[in-house]
């Protein structure tokens, strides 16, 4: 039996940390991203990600998949968002919106800029090839490429909304974007703001890291980009999203109470 049969099939599903609306977002899964039923209350599944993480969906809200999705090539949406239209064209009529990250199958040959999809649900629509993009393999690619690369995903949120477990342009967490920079390069690492065992980050000291590494904080999480500059998502007031700060205490965006409270780094390499 396959382990992962159950999908998001809309933009994002939410997930919560326990069985109920009123609590906390802890995560969101993105159209095309599987998870595994692990148990079942009245209106809600308790589900293991594909990428590890653990959490509560509302019944109903991922699909069992589509034999024809499970079985197409996969393709990943590349730009902040992108629709999925009844027809091509611009006028074809709207079926969904996807956000970056996003993984439709594909359902036949592109035509005039139009490539057919199918979603996990098995819904078919048109969306424009442009927005789409080959997964990559990224843990078979020279590390100077992937960590150019991954940090340039990362940039691509600066000024998103800070979101409390969120991972699209629509608003964004901590380890949201520290995820969705390494998840847009074929690489699962853990969605949270800590090194756990089992998952490919490890621990270095600072004067190790390089851009593409990450730094750790009590529940915070940062992505160096050069030198000692990083790139993070932080709802402090006056910031409220992905902006860059320092560790520099030379700088205009140095940030003591960050630089104190600095636990570690870690580098999947």
């Amino acid at each position: 039996m396959e382990r992962y049969i159950y999908a998001a099939s809309k933009m994002l599903v939410p997930l919560y940390g326990a069985p109920n609306e009123r609590t906390p977002v802890e995560d969101e899964i993105l159209c095309g991203m599987q998870a595994e039923v692990l148990g079942v209350r009245p209106g809600w599944h308790y589900v293991r990600t594909e990428y590890g993480f653990e959490g509560f969906v509302r019944s109903g809200d991922l699909v069992k998949s589509a034999s024809d999705w499970r079985r197409a090539p996969r393709r990943q949406v590349c730009a902040p968002f992108a629709d999925v239209l009844r027809r091509p064209g611009v006028k074809g009529g709207l079926l969904g919106t996807l956000s970056r990250g996003a993984r439709p199958g594909l359902a036949g040959e592109e035509e005039d800029g139009w490539q057919p999809v199918v979603l996990p649900d098995g819904k078919r629509g048109y969306m424009q090839a442009s927005r789409l993009a080959e997964i990559p393999d990224g843990v078979s690619w020279p590390e100077e490429k992937l960590r150019a690369s991954v940090v340039t995903t990362a940039l691509s949120y600066l000024g998103t909304s800070y979101r409390w477990g969120g991972k699209t342009p629509l608003g964004i967490d901590c380890s949201g974007l520290t995820f969705m920079s390494y998840w847009c390069h074929g690489i699962g690492i853990y969605r949270n703001a800590q090194i756990r065992d089992g998952f490919l980050v490890h621990p270095i000291p600072l004067e190790q890291a390089k851009p593409g590494d990450l730094l750790y904080f009590p529940g915070h999480v940062a992505m160096l980009v050069e030198g000692l500059m990083y790139v993070h998502a932080t709802g402090r007031a006056g910031s409220d999203g992905v902006v860059f700060n320092s560790l520099d205490e030379n700088s205009e965006r140095f940030r003591l109470d960050l630089k104190e409270k600095l636990l570690t780094a870690g580098t999947i390499f």
